[in-house]
């Protein structure tokens, strides 16, 4: 009888739902929706996990040894990302020939027309160099803004149409900004990897404001039953192009790289080396010019 009152105990403790428990999960880090996803792959088909927003918590209702394993799995993940220094230092520097690069061994290439330069490589004259450091979260992007270009020949316009940053026949000159956003993350034994995708975008115009209209009239009418003639159009017109900023995809390029040391791409072939024709445009032409970038993430 004794054996038989310990197992009808233990059944019924098994199979009664009220032996489920409800517990509470503060998220700290994670978003909300990826740590449910993760404590959803702990649970039983029977457990149930809410998403409580406003408060980052976990409503998580289970038997209790699949709770225990869903708040062990989400305290190893739910850790802050790892904080990384990006410097980037673009330059426009002289005497740099595409055929000797393409040609030599050292040098890797790169997607969207960038190569990598062997170390120590000799680059020439920097005529011109800009520098930026990024703090960004591991795999989140970081923005670099490099400024307005307003000069670019025919060729280079006609790229610029592709993307929709300027009209194809187009021929005012529109101020355009510039940058690019910067993602790093790590890749382990001392490796981080890069990703640089160019973005662009149409500058604010100055004048008046692009919703205000001008109505012009166009004369009386004599006959009393026809109303005026206004001919009716916007002084300064919102061009389909001018939207937010574009992102080059053409000449996006990524890269593995050692933590703490510096690389060098540089733009030498199809969209990579468009957009140095556009972004060198502000300074002289004389002579080759080259487009190349420094890189160096550090912890």
């Amino acid at each position: 009888m004794r054996n038989l009152f310990v197992f009808l105990v233990l059944f019924y403790s098994w199979v009664s739902p009220s032996y489920a428990a409800t517990e509470t999960i503060e998220v700290y880090f994670l978003p909300l929706h990826e740590a449910a996803q993760a404590v959803t792959t702990q649970l039983s088909n029977e457990g149930k996990v809410i998403e409580m927003n406003s408060q980052r918590m976990l409503l998580i209702d289970d038997k209790p040894a699949h709770i225990q394993k869903a708040k062990a799995l989400l305290k190893r993940l739910d850790k802050p990302a790892a904080q990384l220094n990006v410097q980037v230092n673009i330059e426009d520097v002289s005497d740099l020939k595409e055929s000797s690069m393409a040609g030599s061994a050292s040098i890797s290439s790169l997607s969207g027309g960038w190569v990598q330069l062997a170390v120590g490589q000799q680059l020439g004259y920097a005529s011109h160099r800009s520098r930026y450091q990024l703090r960004v979260g591991a795999n989140k992007p970081g923005r670099i803004e490099t400024g307005v270009v307003q000069s670019f020949n025919r060729e280079t316009h006609l790229w610029l149409s592709g993307y929709g940053v300027v009209q194809r026949r187009s021929v005012e000159l529109i101020p355009i900004t510039t940058g690019f956003y910067v993602r790093a993350r790590l890749a382990g034994d001392g490796l981080v990897h890069v990703r640089i995708i160019p973005w662009m975008k149409r500058s604010s115009q100055s004048g008046l404001d692009d919703h205000q209209d001008v109505m012009i009239g166009l004369g009386s009418n004599v006959t009393p039953a026809i109303p005026d003639s206004y001919l009716k159009y916007n002084s300064n017109p919102r061009s389909k192009n001018n939207r937010g900023e574009i992102s080059i995809a053409g000449a996006a390029t990524e890269l593995t790289i050692a933590l703490g040391k510096e690389v060098v791409i540089a733009a030498v072939d199809h969209d990579a080396k468009m957009l140095g024709e556009v972004l060198l445009g502000r300074y002289s032409k004389i002579g080759k010019r080259q487009f190349v970038m420094r890189l160096k993430v550090s912890n």
